[in-house]
């Protein structure tokens, strides 16, 4: 893509490109964006295993250095067909929520109208309505942010932002008796994340999102009643953006990453301060020798 660079400008000729293999965007001001190629959706198995190891580390590095916390979320459209039975299967692990996707760039989608409809039926070919975009997200509200990434990363359908953790959103610490933890009734229960759960369907980020991303649409019969809209970015809904228009989204979440069909990768945005944490966890993966498979590029 023309808007990253192999190499940061500051580093010197034949220098090593400390953000290898992420390309940068060095024409983006206020912000810090990355994107990384894939061969294709679904990901290999290789490409699979390195974004997991960088993700589990960044997700680690955010939490313990800026006290963010990581959200999943499915893009409706891509979980058929290969995520159709995992999704059904994890359920109630994940406890997926709905809501809106927004594509900045593109209208929301609005059922047929009836002459749309009776066009479909003379013609005899739904395909157009069938393979629209359905502006619909699941957000796995359970945290357990690594597993869903087990399960669900790499094919296409999954983006994920890191949130300020608020007052509203912080759980009491407090501890339960291990008695108490051996009732029958904590068999197989996951105490934390049902607590964390619980505590983040307080954040002032549903609400937010809304206002932000879907305004004018509180009373809309289709969309008003949804609890959150999550954008799905592409690079150049970033670039193309207004300066004060990423600011109030970077207010709203401090990283961003989604599997971008549209960009052929991996995008990766955020406020300034991630780039400390992508170098530190590029450091780890590059001790750990496990490297990013070569991408053929179109």
């Amino acid at each position: 893509m023309a808007e990253f660079t192999e190499a940061s400008h500051s580093q010197g000729p034949g220098s090593r490109n400390p953000w290898r293999p992420f390309r940068r965007a060095e024409s983006l001001a206020g912000s810090s964006m990355f994107w990384l190629p894939v061969s294709n959706f679904p990901v290999r198995s290789q490409e699979k295993q390195w974004l997991l190891g960088f993700f589990a580390l960044f997700t680690e590095g955010l939490k313990n250095t800026l006290e963010f916390r990581q959200e999943n979320f499915l893009n409706f459209d891509h979980i058929y067909p290969h995520l159709q039975d995992p999704f059904l299967r994890h359920t109630l692990e994940f406890n997926p929520i709905p809501g809106m996707l927004v594509e900045p760039s593109k209208p929301l989608f609005r059922p047929p109208t009836e002459e749309q409809l009776r066009e479909i039926m003379e013609s005899g070919d739904a395909s157009k309505i069938r393979n629209a975009p359905k502006n619909i997200a699941y957000w796995l509200a359970k945290k357990k942010g690594l597993r869903q990434m087990e399960v669900f990363f790499g094919f296409g359908a999954m983006l994920s932002l890191w949130l300020p953790v608020t007052d509203e959103t912080r759980p009491p610490d407090f501890r339960l008796p291990k008695k108490a933890l051996k009732n029958p009734a904590f068999a197989g229960l996951d105490l934390e994340a049902e607590i964390e759960f619980t505590y983040s369907l307080r954040d002032p980020f549903l609400p937010k999102s809304k206002q932000l991303f879907a305004p004018d649409l509180a009373g809309d019969p289709q969309y008003g009643g949804t609890p959150f809209a999550v954008p799905l970015l592409t690079a150049q809904d970033v670039f193309y953006a207004r300066g004060e228009q990423r600011e109030a989204w970077l207010e709203l979440f401090g990283a961003y990453a989604a599997e971008s069909r549209a960009d052929h990768g991996i995008l990766l945005w955020g406020r300034t301060d991630i780039e400390p944490v992508i170098l530190e966890c590029l450091r780890i993966l590059h001790e750990q020798e496990l490297k990013y498979p070569a991408v053929p590029q179109p």
